[in-house]
């Protein structure tokens, strides 16, 4: 399966979601917020971007906007809990691929992910 970029700024989700997805078969690099997000994804080598709105130095829809820039087609699954939901209307200007809603579930991730990605390959 492809390389994921996981970016949250709550260590034990980013902890926990990347223990799942690695379970589930994903080579997984963490972000603790956008900017260092945004450095691994110029570093390359990574198929899909699941990433928190809400994060300190760089929010998820700054970095969609950069992803954006630098790779055009790099799917971009957003987390994002109520207090950002104002925010879905211009994550799909962007080209966001999919929204999840927080809480999120660890199997709902997965499939998210899973969906995504077979989409992609389609």
């Amino acid at each position: 399966m492809g390389r994921l970029l996981l970016a949250d700024d709550e260590p034990a989700l980013l902890n926990l979601f990347r223990k799942v997805l690695e379970q589930a078969g994903f080579d997984v690099v963490t972000a603790d917020d956008g900017q260092r997000a945004l450095a691994v994804l110029e570093d390359g080598n990574v198929e899909i971007l699941v990433t928190d709105i809400e994060m300190p130095n760089m929010t998820g829809l700054e970095l969609l906007r950069c992803v954006r820039e630098r790779v055009p087609t790099l799917p971009v699954i957003i987390m994002t809990g109520g207090s950002a939901l104002k925010t879905i209307p211009e994550a799909y200007g962007l080209g966001v691929t999919q929204f999840l809603l927080k809480p999120v579930l660890p199997v709902q991730l997965v499939n998210t992910v899973r969906q995504v990605l077979a989409r992609r390959t389609v």
